[in-house]
This record gives C-alpha cells, structure tokens and sequence, in this order.
C-alpha cells in the first residue's frame, strides 16, 4: 500500500470499538503501518467528528474515554495533514474545560486560523472563541 489512505468514519470505529473481528483483522496492518510511518493517511476533521458522535451518541463510550482514544489515533507518526494539529488541540482543550464541545472547538480554532469571525447565536461559544 504506496497510495496515502483517507480514512473513513467506520474504519476508525471498527478499529477503535474491535466489535466487529473480521472487519478489525483486515484494518489490524494498514493500523500498525500508519502508526509507525510506513504509510501516511488523513483523517479529516468531519470524519473525526463523527467518529467522535458516533462513539459517544451511539456506542455511549464516555467522552474522555472517546477523546483520548481518537488522540492516540491522531498521534500515529503515518497521519499527516493541516488539521492534525487543529483536531489535537481540540482534543486537549476539550479534555481541559468541560462544558465545551469538540465541534465548537475544532470551529473556534478554524476560524482562527483562517483570520475569520464565527456567525453564531451561541453565546457560550463566542465567549469560549474570544479566549
């Protein structure tokens, strides 16, 4: 496998959840690839998101169980890309303020980096945004 791989919502949770064995054994190489560097991949932020949706709404894995496995899986030497470095920050603020969601986060810190402003009626969020 030469190609960089994007991954995909539901390969990240049969990796992650290892509830589905068959599926977990074909991913099982092209994991341990990724996390030394022998292939590089995405994961982008929409995809992480709903990752993150899924396993807490649907799975009902606790949140700070749920944020640091998707970390861990960030932190994989093979995983490249501009929001890397975004969804990690995300990730650590939201593990160290409650009250604030992963997906407002990973906006505040967009619109930073792109010099914007957020349109929203959230008041919660603009003031987290405005730190």
């Amino acid at each position: 496998m030469s190609k960089v791989v994007f991954l995909d919502t539901n390969v990240i949770l049969r990796y992650l959840l290892k509830d589905k064995p068959e599926q977990f054994h074909k991913l099982k190489e092209t994991f341990s690839l990724l996390k030394t560097g022998k292939v590089s991949g995405y994961i982008l932020s929409e995809v992480l998101l709903e990752a993150y949706y899924v396993l807490v709404n649907f799975y009902k894995v606790p949140k700070k169980e749920a944020l640091i496995s998707l970390k861990k899986l960030l932190l994989y030497k093979g995983l490249i890309g501009k929001e890397k470095e975004i969804l990690l920050n995300s990730i650590d603020y939201v593990l160290n303020n409650s009250g604030v969601s992963l997906l407002d986060w990973v906006l505040c810190l967009k619109s930073k980096q792109k010099k914007g402003i957020i349109l929203t009626f959230d008041r919660k969020l603009e003031r987290y945004c405005e730190k």
